[in-house]
């Protein structure tokens, strides 16, 4: 997330929308988002995991998600996936974003 934000400047002018999803509950994702991460873009909660499974990143032994990240394109398709520590750079989706922008 810290990447992100730092980054957030990568979905300027893209007609993107950057949000953050975890199977952490609201009040921690809030206290993530404005105390520690300092995060200009909104943390939402996935507590019930319908998020995640949905996508095919919930580890259901742990009830944890997998890092991942997900371009969906204006048609709602998912356009690019990063998986592991890939997802954590801004770098591919921002790739992938500008791509989906120029279709």
């Amino acid at each position: 997330m810290t990447a992100y934000q730092a980054g957030i400047a990568n979905f300027e002018g893209m007609e993107a929308q950057v949000l953050g999803i975890s199977t952490d509950n609201r009040a921690s994702l809030q206290h993530w988002a404005k105390e520690v991460l300092k995060t200009s873009f909104p943390l939402l909660s996935d507590f019930m995991r319908k998020v995640s499974a949905s996508y095919g990143v919930l580890n259901e032994a742990s009830g944890t998600a997998s890092r991942a990240t997900f371009v969906i394109g204006l048609d709602g398709r998912i356009e690019h996936i990063e998986e592991g520590a890939g997802a954590l750079d801004p770098i591919g989706a921002a790739t992938a974003c500008a791509r989906v922008r120029k279709k």
